[in-house]
C-alpha cells in the first residue's frame, strides 16, 4: 500500500520499442519489477492513484465493500506486449542487423496478422517497407495504436 521509490530504466531495444522497466521499492524495501512498459507515466500515475486511494481506504472508517469488475485491473489501459511478439521483434532486429531483411519482414508480416493491435509490430513493418507510402501507412497504423509511440512519430516526419 506504500511505495517509497518508482525508477524507471530504459535499456537500448527498449529505446528502439519505446518500452522501459520500472521498479517499485515498498516501504518495507521490497522491490517489484515490471517490464517492457509501454507508457511508463500512465502506468506511474496509475500506481500512484493506487497507492494513495488503499492508503486513504485504510484511514477511513469501514464501509460497505466496492463492486468491482472482474476483469477490471492496474494494466487494462497499459498495453504490454506478450512475450512471443517481443521475442519475434527481438529476433527480427536481430535478422535486420544481420543484414536479413527478408527474414525480418517474414517475422513482422507473421506478427501483423497475429497480433495487429502492437504499435511496436507497425513500426517495424514501416521501417521494413520498402516504398515511402507502404512505410507512411504503417507508421500512421502504428501511432493510431499508441499516439506516444514516439519511434514511430520521428520516422513519419523524417519521411
Amino acid at each position: 500500500s506504500k511505495i517509497e521509490s518508482f525508477q524507471i530504466y530504459e535499456t537500448l531495444l527498449g529505446r528502439l520499442f519505446g518500452y522501459k522497466t520500472i521498479v517499485l521499492t515498498g516501504s518495507g524495501g521490497t522491490q517489484q519489477m515490471f517490464s517492457y512498459v509501454a507508457n511508463a507515466r500512465i502506468f506511474r500515475s496509475k500506481v500512484t492513484e493506487l497507492s494513495t486511494s488503499s492508503q486513504d481506504e485504510f484511514e477511513r472508517e469501514p464501509r460497505e465493500p466496492r463492486k468491482r469488475r472482474p476483469s477490471s485491473s492496474l494494466f487494462d489501459d497499459i498495453d504490454l506486449p506478450s512475450e512471443a511478439t517481443e521475442a519475434q521483434l527481438r529476433q527480427a532486429v536481430d535478422l535486420v542487423r544481420a543484414g536479413d531483411r527478408a527474414g525480418a519482414q517474414s517475422i513482422v508480416r507473421a506478427l501483423a496478422d497475429s497480433d495487429p493491435n502492437n504499435a511496436d509490430v507497425w513500426y517495424m513493418a514501416g521501417y521494413l517497407a520498402s516504398s515511402p507510402d507502404q512505410k507512411r501507412q504503417a507508421y500512421e497504423r502504428a501511432l493510431r495504436i499508441n499516439p506516444a509511440h514516439s519511434k514511430a512519430r520521428d520516422a513519419l516526419e523524417r519521411l
